[in-house]
Formats: C-alpha cells, structure tokens, sequence
C-alpha cells in the first residue's frame, strides 16, 4: 500500500468488505494518492474519503 499512486477497489460487496475504504485502510497509502472504486458504494466510508480529501492524504477519487 505505501508504494501504490492509485488505489483501485474491485472488491465483490461481502460483510468482509462493507467499510473497507475507511481511514485505517488511507493512511496506508502515501500522501497525495488517488482513490478508484469502481465496486459498491458499500465499500466506503464516506467520511473518512472526505476527510483524507480535505487533509491532501488523498488527491482525488472517483
């Protein structure tokens, strides 16, 4: 995770992966990533994007 520019999320929607794409998971990746999730909203936690979006952790998502 500490090395990927972007992260893209094709995860099938389980209740292992409901949440997934949460803060635990961002700060993993390195300042000024980007986000895809081309798989369920249920996969995010919509706070947590936002506020990794706000912080410039993240550099954009889609």
């Amino acid at each position: 995770m500490a090395r990927s520019r972007i992260l893209v999320c094709l995860l099938p929607a389980t209740p292992e992966t409901t949440g997934i794409l949460s803060a635990p998971l961002l700060v993993k990746l390195p300042r000024g990533a980007g986000l895809i999730n081309a798989g369920r909203g249920a996969h995010q936690n919509l706070a947590d994007i936002i506020a990794a979006l706000d912080e410039g952790h993240l550099t954009g998502g889609a």
